[in-house]
C-alpha cells in the first residue's frame, strides 16, 4: 500500500495481505509441527505460535486505536472487540491471556504465572491438527490453568482480521482515520532526537556514531 494514498479499497487491500501473510507463514509450520508429532510423537512448536501470533495483535490493536504508544492496551481492545465477535469468552479472558501469553514468550522464555487470591494461575499450549483437536479447551480455566490452542488462536485472528475488514469496509466510527494515524505513525522514520530520548535507557549517542 502506498502511504500516502489513504482509501478504503487501499487500507481493505492491506488488511488482506496481511492476512495472506498469516496463512502463507503459519499454516504452513503449524502443518510442519504436526507432521512431526504424528512422525515422532514428540510434541513441538507450542511456544513458536503464539510467539508469531502477538506482534499482528499488536499491530492491529495499533490500527484499532489510532496510535503507537499503548501497546497491551492497544492489543487487548482490539481482542475485545473483535476475537470476541469468534469466541464470546475472548471479552472476559482477552487481558489476561494477553499478560499470560504475549507477554512471557515475547519478553522472556516461557509464559507468565499470575498469583490471584492465593492461588498461582498457570499456563497449558496445545495445538490441534485436523481431526485431532483440543480446541475445546481454548480459552478454558481448567484446575489452576488457563489453556489455549494454538491453532484455534490463529483461526480466531483470522477470523477476527475479516470482522475488522467489515468494519471498515462499512466505516464504522472512525477506524479509517485511526488506521491512518497510526500507519503513518510506524512508517515515519525515527528522528534522533527521538532516538536519544524516548530510547535513551539503552540508545547512546556513542551507539549512533557508526552511522557518522
Amino acid at each position: 500500500m502506498k502511504k500516502d494514498i489513504y482509501t478504503k479499497e487501499n487500507i481493505v487491500r492491506h488488511l488482506e495481505d496481511i492476512k495472506k501473510s498469516l496463512r502463507n507463514d503459519i499454516a504452513p509450520v503449524i502443518d510442519l509441527y504436526m507432521k512431526h508429532f504424528f512422525q515422532t510423537n514428540e510434541g513441538i512448536g507450542f511456544f513458536a505460535i503464539p510467539r508469531m501470533l502477538f506482534p499482528e495483535i499488536d499491530n492491529l490493536g495499533s490500527y484499532y486505536a489510532g496510535e503507537i504508544n499503548n501497546t497491551a492496551k492497544n492489543a487487548i481492545g482490539f481482542i475485545k472487540a473483535y476475537f470476541s465477535k469468534v469466541n464470546l469468552e475472548y471479552m472476559n479472558k482477552g487481558a489476561f491471556i494477553y499478560l499470560v501469553y504475549r507477554h512471557g514468550l515475547m519478553h522472556q522464555h516461557s509464559p507468565k504465572f499470575i498469583s490471584y487470591k492465593k492461588k498461582n494461575i498457570g499456563w497449558a499450549i496445545h495445538l490441534s491438527s485436523n481431526g485431532v483437536v483440543t480446541t475445546h479447551t481454548h480459552l478454558k480455566l481448567l484446575g489452576k490453568t488457563i489453556q489455549i490452542d494454538g491453532r484455534q488462536l490463529y483461526e480466531d485472528l483470522l477470523s477476527a482480521l475479516d470482522f475488522y475488514i467489515i468494519d471498515i469496509k462499512s466505516e464504522k466510527r472512525n477506524l479509517i482515520g485511526n488506521f491512518i494515524e497510526a500507519h503513518k505513525e510506524m512508517m515515519g522514520p525515527l528522528s534522533k532526537t527521538l532516538v536519544l530520548g524516548k530510547y535513551r535507557n539503552y540508545i547512546k549517542q556513542k551507539d549512533l556514531q557508526f552511522l557518522k
